[in-house]
């Protein structure tokens, strides 16, 4: 393992939901460039001490932004927290892809891409980093890994599993409305771990490898849902279809190699 490092500065392109947490989580140690596409939010970001910048990488009449692709240069590690959607159109992520790869060119630190578990096909079986065969996996995210390893050598691909934590929770998305096939197995993670494991994997400077971060137990979503609501199984709101075989997402390579315990194990005891 390489030693760990501390004198690094960061940049995280897309500081949503997750960025936001992760940039103030790293905020204590690491100075920081972030962007948003959402020009109200840049005097909250200023406020945290961050470098914000208003970025959008859908537009067709891309323009780099000089002051912002020279603060990214200066950063040991740039991490894309970008919702690429694997319904989406592709023509629309590979607009997304071109942007960001002006942005970046001449990019030489560790890059650190968001990805996600959805890349994986259903398939009823625990799911490793390399059980799915490349053909069988979702075009769109399977397509954003392969442009970005192409164009950045050490890029470090993380597979998120489902955002949780702080106002996201299970059941608050399907009060009153049926639960898609409520006995397959959820896959979640909440941020705090997400935000533990990437520092972790900065100050080490881990590169070019894969890893699925998802919490190491799957309640059923039946069961996740009852225990949010304090409700009996009798009491949900169900779809017709009762039955899927869903998948299982295994993140025992990276508390492996990494020696990590989750700070949230159980998505039954998210907070």
């Amino acid at each position: 393992m390489n030693l760990p490092q501390s004198s690094h500065k960061i940049g995280i392109i897309g500081c949503g939901w997750l960025g936001f947490r992760l940039a103030k989580y790293l905020s204590a140690q690491y100075a920081l460039t972030v962007t948003t596409t959402t020009p109200s939010k840049v005097p909250l970001l200023n406020s945290e001490g961050f470098s914000s910048h208003l970025l959008d990488l859908s537009s067709i009449f891309f323009e780099s932004n000089t002051h912002l692709k020279n603060e990214l240069s200066e950063t040991t590690h740039i991490i894309l927290s970008i919702p690429f959607s694997k319904k989406a159109l592709l023509s629309e992520i590979k607009i997304k892809i071109k942007n960001l790869l002006t942005l970046l060119e001449g990019y030489r630190g560790i890059v650190i891409l968001f990805s996600s578990i959805g890349i994986y096909p259903d398939t009823g079986q625990p799911i490793s980093e390399d059980t799915i065969d490349p053909c069988l996996l979702n075009k769109n995210l399977h397509y954003v890994e392969n442009s970005l390893q192409s164009a950045f050598s050490d890029l470090l691909i993380l597979r998120l599993g489902g955002l949780m934590g702080d106002d996201r929770f299970f059941s608050k998305y399907f009060k009153n409305k049926p639960i898609p096939n409520p006995y397959s197995r959820v896959n979640h993670i909440h941020y705090t771990d997400i935000c533990r494991l990437v520092k972790k994997l900065i100050e080490y400077n881990y590169n070019k490898k894969t890893y699925n971060l998802v919490a190491p137990l799957h309640p059923t979503k039946v069961e996740l849902f009852n225990f949010q609501m304090n409700k009996k199984e009798n009491d949900i709101v169900q779809s017709e279809n009762t039955f899927q075989s869903g998948k299982i997402v295994s993140s025992e390579k990276i508390t492996t190699e990494l020696n990590y315990q989750f700070t949230y194990p159980d998505p039954l005891n998210f907070k």
